[in-house]
């Protein structure tokens, strides 16, 4: 399925605060939920909408004034709340209102969103009451203000008195970009440089190549990258005396071509760049990453190792292309888009891998984590609501992304995969992609001892993959039933039908609290007989009592429909056995416990013994990483005892499972030294 495992992050809540939460959503529950109409963007164009002018006394609060619009001026500043910028907004008449907007790219400042005195037409505002029960304009889709220039004939004559846009030539405008760029305004440059487009006939064409080239350097830093590839694209005049400006125009658009994860181009741009400047550093630098990037992209040659090392807490995004050759996206029945196998697959081999459009860690300025009540579903979550904003802007500065985005599934509509464009920028709908980032958000580690959060995911199958078969993952790691159904519900929209659901899906209500007690009885065992380095290994007893909860928590799975599914509440009990065998330097018995592990988690073939090992996965078998440290407790006490041909074995397995597990082998060697008492 598309949904990948979403993301659990860590809780920031005082006791408290978790308290005060749940009342609101128990007390918001089957609230009226507001009309779906005051959701939706405005897709009509201003031209349309000028004989339709309303005025602040006429706006009806809880109402989305359809077919009007409002023009108003920015009077007072902008307050950058962590959500929101709101501002105070004066109307020709007088009159004034407090406006919020909402998923505003607040890292363009006051000059890039609302500038003081900019003139801005709203269309079919939306008028409420804000958490203090004040009115206010609220707009949810940033598509639904068109900041106006104060020459434009929609701006009222009250409003034109405050200034006029200075009447400057093409060189003037071209020139104040220039000041404006060494001086990192990178809105104001980009401005200055759009203006001076608009003056070329004052000039002529001939610096017309010279402003696109800088605006496509002002682009790029303001990460707009279509229009930085635009511009770089009309900035290559194609002249010999050009050179020198014509290879800047191609490493831009290269750099562009970049960000777009469009490798093919990019290497085409900094090829042509090379053929021009043959010496230039900048442009041998990102070809050779280009390279690397486009044989990650053909053949998932990845050097994971090298991608590790790098990953830190600061610096969490990696530099990586997608590979996704071995697989394809297509309807599966009932479910809705799934992905599914191109060609054969054995288990621990690189199924796909894939950098994530947009992520927003917990170190990020913007990062918010927040409880989250949807009075839609009444759901209430926890998690970082910057994502949902830091996607909106995303697709607003590279609409190019519009398509594969509004694919993915999502409750509401919205636009579904129609493209509109609405006074020169292309609509986005805010809404649509809350349902979007909320369905299809996830959480993954890196491939590395540290875990850190990270932009980039891949994927590994632990049994494997038949050509045409679905490839699936867990959604979520719940283990109770009722618990991870109404996740799925609320969440997702839909029932897992896997095996593992299917098979607790059929148990009793009397037997699924029995296995509870169980499993809490196994999780208070371990809690209250930890294994620890240097203390003395567990008494025959205790191991004899623990083998009892196993086969009790054993007995609540039925034989036959649970044939090929995990029995998840016994497998850390298990596991603690397996240690604990390992502690005291019983070597068969620490076999004969890990075996029993591996059928616990479903393996249809599990032999271990002191003459071979043999471990094959089944279609619902799971591999945990506790499997994976049994495996090395059973190689080091091998080792200990003399039996180097097993121990042998058993290290090839380990690393086998270790890279399913892992991705790659980076920490594998010191783990005999972690585990060996």
């Amino acid at each position: 399925m598309e949904q990948p495992a979403p993301a659990s992050p860590q809780m920031a809540f005082s006791l408290e605060e978790i308290k005060d939460v749940q009342r609101f959503a128990q007390a918001n529950k089957g609230m009226p939920r507001r009309h779906k109409d005051s959701r939706t963007l405005s897709m009509r164009h201003l031209a349309a909408l000028t004989n339709e002018q309303i005025t602040m006394s006429q706006l009806r609060t809880e109402t989305h004034h359809r077919g009007k619009v409002l023009t108003v001026c920015q009077g007072l500043g902008l307050v950058m709340a962590r959500t929101s910028v709101n501002a105070i907004v004066v109307h020709e008449m007088g009159e004034t209102e407090i406006l919020k907007l909402a998923h505003a790219d607040a890292s363009l400042g006051e000059d890039g969103l609302l500038p003081r005195e900019a003139v801005m037409a709203i269309k079919e505002p939306y008028y409420t009451f804000n958490e203090e029960k004040a009115g206010i304009i609220l707009v949810d889709h940033p598509s639904d203000i068109v900041v106006l220039d104060k020459s434009n004939p929609f701006v009222p004559a009250e409003f034109q008195a405050l200034g006029l846009p200075e009447n400057k030539t093409a060189i003037q405008w071209k020139e104040a970009g220039n000041e404006a760029l060494g001086a990192k305004k990178y809105v104001k440059a980009s401005d200055c440089y759009t203006r001076a487009l608009l003056a070329m006939s004052l000039d002529g064409i001939g610096v017309k190549f010279d402003i696109h080239r800088n605006r496509a350097q002002v682009n790029l830093q303001l990460k707009r990258f279509d229009a930085a590839a635009s511009d770089a694209t009309a900035a290559i005049i194609g002249s010999e005396e050009a050179k020198l400006r014509d290879s800047k125009a191609y490493y831009r658009l290269g750099v562009a071509a970049y960000q777009l994860r469009d490798m093919a181009r990019a290497k085409s741009s900094f090829n042509r760049m090379l053929e021009l400047t043959p010496d230039d550093l900048d442009g041998k630098r990102m070809l050779a990453r280009t390279t690397v990037r486009l044989c990650e992209q053909a053949n998932g040659d990845y050097n994971f190792a090298a991608i590790t090392a790098k990953i830190s807490p600061s610096n969490a995004r990696v530099d990586a292309a997608d590979f996704t050759s071995k697989t394809e996206v297509k309807w599966s029945p009932g479910r809705g888009r799934g992905l599914f196998a191109t060609a054969n697959m054995k288990a621990g081999e690189l199924v796909l891998c894939e950098k994530a459009f947009c992520a927003v860690f917990d170190n990020d300025e913007e990062y918010l984590l927040a409880a989250k009540f949807n009075a839609r579903t009444d759901y209430l979550g926890v998690g970082s609501s910057s994502l949902w904003k830091a996607v909106v802007n995303n697709l607003h500065r590279t609409p190019s992304a519009l398509p594969s985005i509004t694919a993915l599934s999502g409750i509401w509509e919205g636009l579904g995969q129609n493209i509109i464009t609405s006074d020169s920028a292309k609509l986005v709908d805010t809404y649509q992609i809350h349902d979007i980032v909320v369905r299809n958000a996830y959480g993954c580690s890196t491939p590395s001892k540290q875990q850190a959060e990270v932009d980039f995911g891949f994927c590994q199958p632990s049994s494997g993959f038949a050509k045409g078969e679905e490839v699936t993952i867990a959604y979520t790691f719940v283990e109770d039933i009722d618990e991870r159904r109404k996740g799925q519900d609320q969440i997702w929209g839909f029932q897992c039908q896997c095996m593992l659901c299917t098979a607790e899906g059929a148990d009793s209500a009397v037997v699924m609290k029995e296995r509870k007690r169980l499993a809490g009885a196994a999780d208070a065992f371990i809690q209250r007989h930890p294994l620890e380095d240097g203390a003395p290994p567990p008494s025959s007893t205790l191991i004899n009592a623990a083998e009892k909860l196993v086969k009790n928590i054993k007995d609540t799975y039925d034989a036959n429909r649970y044939a090929g599914v995990p029995r998840n509440a016994a497998l850390m009990i298990q596991y603690w056995i397996v240690q604990a065998y390992h502690d005291r330097r019983e070597g068969s018995k620490c076999l004969t416990s890990e075996a029993e592990m591996f059928r616990l988690l479903a393996y249809k073939e599990v032999v271990m013994n002191a003459g071979e090992v043999v471990l094959q996965a089944g279609e619902g078998s799971r591999l945990i990483w506790e499997a994976v440290r049994a495996v090395i407790f059973a190689q080091t006490i091998m080792l200990v005892e003399g039996k180097r041909a097993i121990a042998a074995k058993l290290t090839e397995v380990a690393r086998e499972l270790y890279l399913t597990v892992n991705g790659v082998m980076d920490g594998f060697v010191e783990l005999p030294q972690h585990v060996l008492r």
